[in-house]
This record gives structure tokens, C-alpha cells and sequence, in this order.
């Protein structure tokens, strides 16, 4: 008999060892690491925006323009050039 309830107790504290470390699982270590992975992904999403303006600007400041490639087509983006003040624009002929 005692054989049969030390038994019983041993499997009894396995079963609590096992839903402890589950909830210690779900609770703490989960949500840590859930909060360390999106850091890091909005911190490289950052990092990307900026490493990516950061090189259009020096396109346009070496070329004059930026040329993005769209699928199998190219989009140029240029600056705009602001007419002059006291200028008018051409009438068209008539």
C-alpha cells in the first residue's frame, strides 16, 4: 500500500511539474518572446524606410532623377522645377 501511494504522489507532482511549466510557458515566456520578436521586425521595417529614402535621395542628388522599376516598366521620379515669379506662361496659338 504505501508503494501504491508514493506512486500516486510522484505521478500527481509530475502532473503539477508539467501544468506548471505549461503556464510558465503560456504566461511569461511566450508573451516575452512575442514582444522581443516584433521589436525587432518594426525595428527593421524602420531601418529599411530609412535605408531606402536615404538612397533615393542620394539618386536624386547625383542623377537628377529616381527610377523605380515596376514590374517590367521603370518609373522616374524628377524634381519639380517651380516656375518663376513675374513670369506668364506662353499662350497657345490661335
Amino acid at each position: 500500500m504505501a508503494n501504491k501511494t508514493k506512486a500516486v504522489m510522484t505521478s500527481l507532482i509530475v502532473v503539477i511539474v508539467i501544468l506548471a511549466a505549461i503556464l510558465i510557458y503560456a504566461l511569461v515566456i511566450k508573451p516575452a518572446v512575442g514582444s522581443y520578436v516584433y521589436n525587432q521586425q518594426l525595428s527593421a521595417y524602420n531601418q529599411a524606410q530609412g535605408d531606402f529614402l536615404n538612397a533615393m535621395l542620394v539618386q536624386l542628388q547625383q542623377q537628377g532623377y529616381i527610377s523605380i522599376p515596376v514590374g517590367n516598366q521603370t518609373l522616374y521620379l524628377a524634381q519639380a522645377q517651380p516656375q518663376q515669379q513675374g513670369t506668364t506662361p506662353a499662350e497657345p496659338a490661335q
